[in-house]
């Protein structure tokens, strides 16, 4: 599936504007779901695809690491660059 560039997205966002000019609510739409769906499945199919080689014991273990790397770096926030 081909993403929609920015100038499609009125077909699967819709925006109101909220009780401030601070706050734009934005909701999907059925388009815009259906759409979500299948670049979900198209992402399923990817990791498939990827670990394939790994054993369902090997996947959880690497989605354990993941997931604490992932937790440490939300714990220290965004890395402060060079300089």
């Amino acid at each position: 599936m081909t993403p929609p560039s920015v100038l499609d997205l009125s077909a699967y966002l819709m925006y109101a504007t909220g009780k401030t000019a601070r706050r734009v609510d934005v909701r999907i739409t059925p388009q815009g779901g259906t759409a979500r769906d299948h670049l979900n499945a198209d992402i399923a199919s990817a990791d498939d695809d990827l670990l394939s080689p790994l054993s369902d014991a090997e996947r959880e273990q690497l989605a354990s690491l993941l997931r604490r790397v992932h937790a440490r770096h939300e714990e220290q926030g965004p890395a402060s660059g060079p300089g």
